[in-house]
């Protein structure tokens, strides 16, 4: 077909809406929800991408993205992106020395830093005078990789109130969450980073993210201050999946070292996520001391990546499997909770509780699931799509091969096998309950033993997991994971037999 003409495509079934994503050579050239009217839509193909195949994928509002086609087309336009790529160009890097005072600060330099990963930019911006600035991805990049960073170089910072928005939240994407981002890949982030000034010069760099962040980001970029990989990581907010805009106090000397001047870079950005996400900041008022504040603290990303530890206690008597958790082993124990959103150090929206106790003869497992914002779900075809919890077992802890038993707020269940030679296997015998109440649902489970050749004894380790699958939602995973596996077996918490 033709550059600038319209292809039909058939659906079958066909929903009311279809999400179209065309691409030509990985870089997004189309993205939009289009009506489908009797049973077919009709999707405008854009003069500007040339003579050259291009990849088509369509889905139903909300559905994953599982069929898509590759369409040849023709015409005589000369494409932005020429067939033979260009060696690749310097990344756009532009530093200022300013004397601007505004609002009680005074700002001595700004800068802008972006690349898109070949020949072109992604988005910066600055404004000394209204203490603004902004950087993230552009609308249409020649690539899906890239940078965007904006900052301003303040003399006499302290505490800053900020006025914070972002175009992350609630963006449209082609995957089965909202989310704007690949987790897996450490350089990906969204949010600040400052750079402290001390009578060495620029020595310690701290990213504060607002939803995306990694600690394992090295990363040099924005090129000012320290141009080095940040020395501290701190989650500020998860503002970026909860609000277009928020409005919050941070005392910079929170992460300060301790001869820290008062100099200090402050810059936002994004980095290699999806198309369109951006972030700006206004600073809206400073001052020289946090009394009187109410200063958003942020957390720590240093204890994220240890490895967690659930005790596995012996259960005074053996529970009756009915999924109501009124047996006494579950009110005598501590259960495992903090459930973190897959891929972020978010934690769920709904609180969620787990445990596991034993007996010579049997493994018992219990969640607890709060569920105050909507009707519980059972109705995907995949449990995991459902209201539903997972268990991970890896008896032997190699964190190579374990069993997952997942199970939905129906009492409905099965296994899977997740192991290097391919081979699965299945546990013999276990049963599952589950059971609703008002704000909630709750599943127990029972799993034998000795069918698995398997001993328990005070100090065993196993390696394992507790998730939950809020439908649609949410996945929750109690061990951190910041990639997309759900279970990434070098993840695994330990479960020790006590």
């Amino acid at each position: 077909m033709n550059a600038g003409e319209t292809l039909e495509v058939t659906l079958d079934p066909a929903p009311a809406q279809a999400l179209v994503r065309i691409t030509r050579d990985d870089a997004l050239v189309f993205a939009d929800e289009l009506p489908v009217v009797a049973g077919v839509i009709s999707i405008p193909i854009p003069l500007e991408v040339g003579e050259r195949p291009l990849q088509l994928r369509v889905s139903a509002v909300g559905r994953l993205m599982t069929g898509g086609a590759s369409v040849q087309v023709t015409g005589d336009f000369t494409p932005d992106l020429p067939p033979d790529r260009p060696a690749k160009l310097p990344a756009q890097l532009e530093v200022a020395q300013v004397d601007v005072t505004a609002r009680g600060l005074r700002v001595i330099g700004t800068g802008v830093h972006h690349h898109d990963g070949l020949d072109g930019g992604q988005f910066a911006e600055v404004d000394a005078d209204a203490l603004t600035f902004g950087g993230g991805m552009v609308d249409a990049p020649r690539s899906r990789w890239g940078y965007g960073f904006a900052g301003l170089e303040l003399e006499r910072a302290r505490v800053l109130t900020l006025k914070v928005t972002n175009t992350f939240f609630d963006a449209w994407t082609y995957n089965r969450s909202v989310e704007s981002f690949k987790p897996q890949y450490t350089s990906v982030f969204g949010g600040m980073i400052v750079d402290y000034h001390t009578a060495e010069g620029y020595t310690k760099r701290a990213a504060l993210g607002l939803g995306l962040l990694n600690p394992k980001r090295t990363s040099v970029h924005p090129a000012w201050g320290t141009a080095t990989a940040p020395d501290e990581f701190v989650m500020l907010s998860d503002l970026l999946h909860e609000a277009a805009e928020g409005t919050f106090t941070i005392d910079l000397a929170r992460w300060a070292p301790p001869d820290w001047d008062g100099r200090c870079w402050l810059s936002v950005g994004a980095h290699s996520v999806y198309p369109a996400r951006r972030i700006h900041v206004e600073i809206l008022e400073a001052a020289d001391s946090p009394e009187g504040k109410t200063i958003l603290e942020g957390e720590s990303l240093g204890e994220l990546y240890k490895i967690k530890t659930y005790r596995i206690a012996r259960a005074p008597s053996p529970p009756t499997v009915d999924g109501k958790l009124d047996d006494e082993v579950w009110s005598a124990l501590e259960p495992a909770t903090g459930f973190f959103v897959l891929g972020r150090s978010a934690l769920g929206a709904q609180p969620t509780r787990a445990w596991l106790a034993y007996d010579d003869a049997k493994l018992y497992v219990a969640f607890d699931c709060t569920e105050a914002e909507r009707a519980v779900n059972v109705s995907s075809e995949k449990l995991w799509g459902r209201d539903a919890v997972d268990i991970a077992l890896n008896p032997s802890g190699d964190r190579a091969t374990f069993l997952q038993i997942i199970a939905d707020a129906a009492g409905e269940f099965d296994q899977f096998t997740h192991s290097p030679d391919g081979k699965a296997f299945r546990w013999g015998g276990v049963q599952v309950a589950a059971a609703t109440y008002e704000g909630g649902w709750s599943v127990e489970m029972s799993v034998p033993l000795g069918a698995m050749g398997l001993e328990p004894r005070s100090g065993l380790k196993w390696a394992g997991n507790f998730v939950r699958y809020r439908a649609s939602d949410e996945m929750l995973t109690w061990a951190f994971m910041p990639g997309p596996a759900i279970n990434d077996p070098a993840r695994l918490a330990e479960f020790v037999f006590e």
